[in-house]
């Protein structure tokens, strides 16, 4: 069974391309055949002794429950396709093609391929496709001219004849992940908070006064979890004039000027969940002449953070002592 649906994420060849699928959907697929099944079985149990008054009703159900997580799957799939002169990256009905020709950088940062066009990063998660799928895409690269630099631990363009010309980082700004969606949950956990505390505040007066602790500490703690959410994805991390800063809702709540930086490690990891998925991240750390590591308020790595490997490239233009380390 699991065999049969891991068939559909395998690597495929065809017309000269590659294929490769992200796996993570596979468990919805799998979803969608036991509802299938599961659902066929109490609808014809229901048609043969008659349990239920309207068959049409579970009929309806079952497959509103199968169309759902259809669309879930159409939409959340991930597949790349690779050429020798571009990669496309499709992500449910959404197609983007990176023209090799455009890409100034491709790192390894852990388990993910940053390619980094145009400016904008584009992830391939490796920790979801298929052993080997690196080195397809990597290969490829490397057959168009691209080079591998030790020192960065990255691909780099050859000499370039023709595409876009690429000029060192300068000033930027790297904003947090998903910070607009979790100021979206923020504002409606705090918009909940107010609509019932406004509208069961003159009833719970009348409870016990056990109840009213509770009540009074669910509104407290929803409101006090909102507002961390908020200035904890307000924070960005600000680089200009050879300083790094820690800037929230406009003032500078860390700094750290890289003259005071004798080294900087780039730490990749495998963080651990026994509920939901495990994943690599590379992080930053800073040290100074004591190997005293600084700026320890923000820890700056590429799962938080937008524009990662802009700042990488931008302490490699600074020529700073950079170490590349792995733990497990």
């Amino acid at each position: 069974m699991f065999k049969f649906f891991g068939k559909r994420y395998e690597t495929r060849f065809k017309d000269g391309k590659i294929i490769l699928k992200d796996n993570r959907t596979r468990g919805l697929y799998m979803m969608l055949f036991f509802i299938f099944l599961i659902g066929g079985v109490i609808i014809g149990f229901a048609a043969a002794d008659g349990t239920f008054e309207d068959v049409g009703m579970s009929i309806a159900l079952c497959l509103t429950m199968w169309g759902i997580i259809s669309i879930i799957c159409v939409l959340a799939e991930i597949s790349f396709v690779v050429t020798d002169e571009y990669i496309v990256k499709q992500t449910g009905l959404f197609r983007k093609k990176i023209w090799y020709r455009d890409i100034e950088k491709v790192c390894n940062c852990g388990k993910m391929l940053i390619i980094l066009s145009k400016r904008k990063e584009n992830i391939v998660n490796l920790h979801y496709l298929e052993s080997g799928a690196e080195e397809y895409i990597k290969s490829s690269l490397r057959r168009y001219g691209f080079r591998d630099d030790e020192r960065t631990c990255s691909l780099v363009p050859g000499v370039r004849t023709h595409g876009t010309n690429f000029l060192p980082y300068d000033n930027f700004v790297m904003a947090k992940k998903d910070r607009f969606t979790m100021y979206g949950l923020s504002l409606f956990m705090l918009v909940t908070s107010v609509f019932i505390l406004s509208n069961c505040i003159d009833d719970i007066a009348y409870e016990k006064f056990v109840y009213q602790v509770l009540f009074w500490a669910m509104i407290l703690l929803m409101i006090i979890i909102s507002v961390l959410m908020i200035i904890s994805y307000s924070t960005k991390i600000r680089v200009m004039d050879g300083r790094i800063d820690a800037v929230r809702f406009g003032m500078v709540v860390n700094s750290m000027d890289l003259s005071e930086v004798a080294e900087i490690r780039r730490k990749t990891t495998y963080v651990h969940r026994s509920r939901g998925a495990s994943y690599y991240t590379e992080e930053l750390s800073f040290y100074d002449r004591n190997m005293k590591e600084i700026f320890l308020k923000e820890k700056i790595n590429y799962h938080e953070y937008k524009h990662y490997l802009k700042l990488i490239d931008y302490l490699y233009d600074k020529n700073m002592p950079i170490q590349v380390r792995k733990s497990s």
